[in-house]
């Protein structure tokens, strides 16, 4: 179970989000380009996978790649490679997630939103993060569910003043988040603009 943790780690971090540039590999063009998230997860899947899921993952990939890694395609090759995985493996990933706080993992969907916030949100004073972790206590207990987690944000929102969520509006823009379930993000500066 160490060993599973400790490759889903190294695999989190590549697809977590880190830039990485790729020469002509796993049939692609030949210039630098950043790698796609499936190739990522291909040189890492010899390191976490059985011989036999490994040969599957490969047949998988080169679909994908015939394809151009699209958008579509990886997320055809991600849901295969799932659907090969044991329970065990996509619980490893889960734990190893929400430990590092990774987001939008394609295996097993990463940490909960909700999670991430109580982590990264430093606008709070001590007062209002004593009670948001109250709140939060209560979303994890439902298992920090979707629904859960609306909650959890709509009471952290009446937590905040209209200065803080401001500020959390430029913090997502200069981040580039879009969607901040406190603020909205870029995203609701987006739906202004088309208005």
């Amino acid at each position: 179970m160490k060993k599973f943790i400790a490759l889903f780690g190294a695999v989190a971090v590549l697809l977590g989000g880190a830039t990485v540039f790729a020469a002509d590999n796993h049939d692609h063009e030949g210039e630098k380009k950043e790698a796609d998230m499936c190739c990522m997860f291909l040189d890492m899947a010899e390191k976490m996978l059985s011989k036999e899921q490994l040969a599957k993952t490969k047949e998988f990939h080169a679909d994908c790649a015939k394809a151009g890694c699209s958008a579509e395609s990886q997320q055809a090759f991600f849901v295969a490679v799932k659907s090969i995985m044991t329970r065990e493996q996509i619980a490893a990933c889960k734990a190893h997630c929400a430990r590092e706080l990774i987001l939008g993992c394609p295996i097993c969907g990463g940490a909960p939103m909700c999670c991430f916030f109580m982590a990264k949100f430093e606008l709070f004073t001590k007062e209002q993060k004593e009670k948001a972790a109250a709140l939060h206590a209560d979303c994890a207990k439902a298992g920090c569910s979707e629904e859960a987690q609306v909650k959890f944000f709509a009471a952290c929102k009446t937590l905040c003043t209209a200065e803080q969520i401001a500020a959390c509006k430029e913090n997502c823009e200069k981040a580039g988040i879009k969607g901040c379930p406190l603020c909205g993000g870029a995203e609701e500066k987006k739906e202004k603009m088309e208005k």
